[in-house]
């Protein structure tokens, strides 16, 4: 998958200039699922806050299929969360 070979090069770029690498996926799909063992096998940092998108409780669905208010909180918490637990806060 070239989503893959994309994240396999940021990875050593930040590798490489010591720069500290970390996904997060936000959405529920067949493709953040592949990516998520994907990035677990090859030791690519990875957090998985997903919503299911596009939704009526996350989405401002019929009119937008963007995250709502209560999607970002959602996401905000989760990576607080992320953080602390990395960062030991």
């Amino acid at each position: 998958m070239l989503l893959h070979q994309i994240l396999n090069q940021i990875y050593e770029l930040c590798q490489k200039h010591h720069i500290e690498f970390k996904i997060v996926t936000l959405t529920e799909s067949e493709k953040t699922t592949q990516t998520f063992y994907y990035c677990k096998h090859q030791n690519i940092p990875i957090f998985d806050i997903s919503l299911p998108l596009p939704s009526e409780k996350y989405s401002h669905l019929p009119y937008d299929i963007h995250p709502n208010a209560v999607a970002h909180q959602h996401f905000a918490k989760e990576m607080i969360r992320f953080l602390k637990r990395d960062f030991e806060l």
